[in-house]
Formats: C-alpha cells, sequence, structure tokens
C-alpha cells in the first residue's frame, strides 16, 4: 500500500473514532454547544501557532502530520478537524437532538467507510471522482442508515443516509472557496430528516 492510501485510511478511522465518541458524549449530555464552541476556539489558536510562529518540533504539529494531507498542512492544518468540529456545532445548533445525533452519525461513519471500504476493496470508481468507489458509497449509505435506526424510522435514515452519501462525492465551492464535506454532510443529513419530520403530519 502506497503512503498516500495509508494516510488516507489513518485519516478515515481517525474520523470514525472520533465520530462516534463525539456522538456519545453529545447523546450523554456531556459535551454541548459551548463545549464544542470552545474546541473550535481551542483548537483554531493551535492551529494559528503551527502556521505562523515557525515552530517545527511542536508536538501537536506532529500529530497533525501523522493524519493530515500535505497540500492541508501548506493551507489549513487540520482542516478536516475543524470542518467536523463545525458541522458538528451547527447540527447541534441548528436541529433537534435525534437529528443533530443522526446528522453526526452519518457524517462519521458514512464518511469513514465510504472512503476505507472504496480504497481497499472497491472496484468501480464513481464517474465524475477518481479515487471514489460505487461499492463504498453504497455501504456507507447502509451502515449510516441502520446505525441511526435507535431514533430515526428505517426509511427517512436511508433516504437521509442515501443522499449525504451522494452529496459526499463532487466538490462543492462558494466562488472558488471550497466547501469541506465534513460540514455539508451533517447539515444536508439533518435538514432531510428535518424536512421529513415537518412533512410527516400531512402524509
Amino acid at each position: 500500500m502506497d503512503r498516500r492510501n495509508l494516510l488516507e485510511i489513518r485519516r478515515q478511522v481517525a474520523h470514525l473514532c472520533f465520530g462516534i465518541l463525539l456522538s456519545l458524549l453529545i447523546f450523554l449530555e456531556i459535551i454541548d454547544a459551548w463545549f464544542l464552541t470552545a474546541s473550535i476556539l481551542t483548537f483554531l489558536s493551535f492551529v494559528l501557532y503551527i502556521k505562523f510562529s515557525g515552530e517545527r518540533k511542536y508536538f501537536f504539529r506532529s500529530i497533525l502530520l501523522f493524519f493530515e494531507r500535505d497540500e492541508h498542512m501548506k493551507r489549513f492544518p487540520g482542516r478536516g478537524f475543524f470542518f467536523f468540529l463545525l458541522g458538528s456545532l451547527l447540527s447541534v445548533l441548528f436541529f433537534p437532538k435525534d437529528i443533530a445525533l443522526a446528522s453526526i452519525i452519518i457524517l462519521s461513519i458514512g464518511d469513514s467507510v465510504s472512503h476505507i471500504y472504496g480504497r481497499l476493496f472497491g472496484r468501480w470508481k464513481v464517474p465524475w471522482s477518481n479515487d471514489k468507489k460505487v461499492e463504498g458509497h453504497i455501504l456507507a449509505a447502509l451502515l449510516c442508515a441502520f446505525s441511526i435506526t435507535f431514533s430515526i424510522p428505517l426509511f427517512p435514515a436511508i433516504v437521509a443516509s442515501s443522499i449525504a452519501m451522494i452529496i459526499e462525492i463532487p466538490k462543492f465551492h462558494i466562488g472558488s472557496l471550497p466547501l469541506d464535506d465534513n460540514l455539508l454532510i451533517p447539515l444536508v443529513s439533518g435538514f432531510v430528516l428535518s424536512s421529513w419530520n415537518f412533512f410527516l403530519p400531512f402524509l
């Protein structure tokens, strides 16, 4: 396995473990929106220190190097983690607790499984992506759907998970600014599930 694939698998395993832990802590009400806000600000302060201090042997930087892509280390070290926290915070602020948790779980499992399974076992490339596989996204959507059925009915869980995995494939931009999927996936998932709850009484 080449270095890039190994790095991506490390990233996605960390992404999965952190997401599950974060979901559990939110479910148990150990952390809340204030804690997530403080975490984001603390993380940003470390990133700014690393980027502008010129420090090369700082411990926090060493951790980022183990998980971070080279292009992100140059531009925005820890970008994925930052947007994961931000996407989780916005989910907690905008959606009811059950939908916020489901959205974070979809982000945690879907993004990780689609990449890991796709890289290790996938054969069919997604037509408009060079490094994503169809099998990975199908498996991820199914696992996400069944993982959130503790609080979400199966059918809307499948719909939200499937849409989230489709949204994860292309690269979206606002002008020249790329939209990170760690921000996009939980917001789209939460919107779909909230819309389902809104229209359910009329069905």
